[in-house]
């Protein structure tokens, strides 16, 4: 069986992007605090897809609590290098705020900054993969490389 759950913060506020055929799709990180040692957290890169997609648009940016089911994936590609890298991410099938609307206004009248990126729609590029959304406005984050051939299999 291939289940996550998570719990932790966003450390920046989601990303939402729209394929050609109009299905959105929003990348986040979350920090996850480690129940052991000293003040430690792990980020893990999470996509959520369709009306969950939506949700998170809407309702979560920077700093919000949530919790998060899903399912464990990895892809693999060749890099500008032609070397093999391997991707991990979560799926997010369900994403629930673990705030109320009081924290959440509290929080963000605290916040330099709510600015939400627009929605992008991304582009399909002449490559030798099957890759069907252009890579570099898809890169916009640290944690995801640049030369990543999305392959969006819907």
């Amino acid at each position: 069986m291939n289940k996550v759950l998570l719990v932790g913060n966003l450390v920046r506020d989601p990303e939402t992007y729209q394929t050609n055929s109009g299905i959105k799709y929003t990348r986040f990180t979350v920090a996850v605090n480690r129940t052991f040692g000293e003040d430690q957290a792990d980020f893990i890169p999470i996509v959520a897809w369709r009306q969950t997609a939506e949700f998170i648009e809407k309702y979560l940016s920077k700093g919000s609590k949530v919790s998060v089911e899903g399912r464990f994936s990895s892809s693999t590609y060749k890099n500008a290098q032609d070397e093999t890298v391997t991707r991990y991410e979560v799926t997010a099938d369900r994403v629930n705020s673990l705030e109320s609307r009081a924290q959440r206004e509290n929080r963000m009248n605290h916040t330099e900054s709510s600015y939400k990126a627009p929605e992008k729609t991304i582009q399909p590029t002449n490559t030798t993969h099957n890759s069907s959304v252009q890579k570099d406005e898809i890169a916009q984050t640290q944690d995801v490389p640049l030369d990543v051939p999305w392959e969006l299999d819907l």
